[in-house]
């Protein structure tokens, strides 16, 4: 069955809500500090049954179902990291203006590892300050496929516009 983001992050969300209602007795009459709170719901959740919470059990490992079914969760930029490119200064003399579609290839350590222009802004030197500057300086966390990072695509539009 595959899920989606949202799908996963509220199930992720109704099970750890299970895990602190088992544990909230301790937490709250002070049985149990905080950071022992978190450390007993990562070991619930890593399969060990410490008898906090009822009815939660290891289970077995299961083999890896064949085929291209998985958890893929796509690229996303670093927050706040991520600036976008400033006006090139022949081109702002010149007023030149347009919108530059990039294609960005995020390498599984994040870093973009190549650019290609997908459709040009109509001039060769927004183009060429786009690509170079989002590929030196942006940076990703990269695309997961089953818990593993992998290389990934990601379409991007950068728009020069001059004030008036």
């Amino acid at each position: 069955m595959r899920h989606t983001g949202q799908q996963l992050f509220m199930e992720n969300k109704m099970q750890s809500m299970r895990y602190y209602i088992a544990l909230a007795p301790f937490w709250c009459r002070r049985l149990l500090h905080p950071a022992g709170l978190v450390l007993a719901v990562a070991l619930i959740i890593g399969g060990l049954n410490i008898g906090l919470a009822p009815g939660v059990d290891a289970q077995p490992n299961k083999p890896a179902a064949s085929g291209p079914a998985g958890v893929y969760i796509p690229a996303v930029p670093f927050r706040n990291r991520n600036r976008f490119p400033p006006y090139p200064h022949d081109s702002f003399e010149l007023g030149e203006e347009g919108t530059v579609s990039l294609k960005l290839i995020v390498s599984a350590n994040g870093r973009v590892s190549d650019i290609k222009v997908v459709k040009s802004s109509g001039s060769s030197r927004l183009d060429r300050a786009a690509a170079i500057w989002i590929q030196s300086r942006w940076r990703y966390h990269p695309a997961m496929l089953n818990g593993t990072p992998v290389a990934s695509t990601v379409a991007f539009k950068v728009s020069f516009v001059l004030k008036k």
